[in-house]
């Protein structure tokens, strides 16, 4: 319990404290009222971005919608000025996989997945077969600790160029 100490008022030449404990309730019923929001800018959208703030061969990336925005907060606190889009940002919240990648190929982003590999590497095999665009996949596994995933992320964005990843698909970590 949590108790406010207002004064001490001292009584026969002895201190003895006035204490008001209400206050203690409603502080720890405030506080366990608060809900927890994002403490990075998860939802900046980097379309504003232009090359003069990153290079035109910097790595452009799309979050699916399944990917740990923990991951995403520690690559842009890393590199602030990366160039990452979550699939939850825009109008596809909710689409089915081949949509996703096609977002991907239009947008020309490396897209990051998780949780749904199965499938969606399925689709992007197949997209690569058809002949159509696929600017690139990298498969973050469950196991991966973050700090692993987000410096491995971070190698990609610094260290290699859009054009490598044509048709790619990359399993972290490295």
């Amino acid at each position: 319990m949590y108790t406010l100490l207002l004064d001490t008022i001292y009584a026969n030449g002895r201190p003895s404290t006035r204490i008001w404990s209400g206050i203690g309730k409603k502080l720890t019923s405030f506080v366990r009222g608060l809900k927890r929001t994002p403490t990075c800018p998860v939802s900046v959208n980097a379309y504003w971005r232009d090359e003069h703030t990153h290079g035109p061969d910097m790595l452009r990336l799309g979050a699916d919608e399944n990917f740990n925005n923990d991951i995403i907060c520690g690559v842009l606190r890393r590199t602030p000025m990366v160039d990452i889009v979550r699939v939850q940002d825009t109008v596809l919240l909710g689409a089915d996989d081949p949509t996703v990648l096609d977002w991907g190929a239009r947008e020309g982003r490396v897209l990051l997945i998780t949780h749904d590999v199965r499938t969606m590497i399925d689709y992007t095999y197949a997209r690569v077969i058809a002949g159509q665009a696929m600017p690139g996949v990298v498969v973050v596994r469950r196991a991966v600790s973050w700090a692993q995933a987000i410096d491995n992320i971070v190698l990609l964005v610094e260290g290699s160029r859009q054009d490598e990843w044509e048709g790619q698909v990359l399993y972290l970590p490295l």
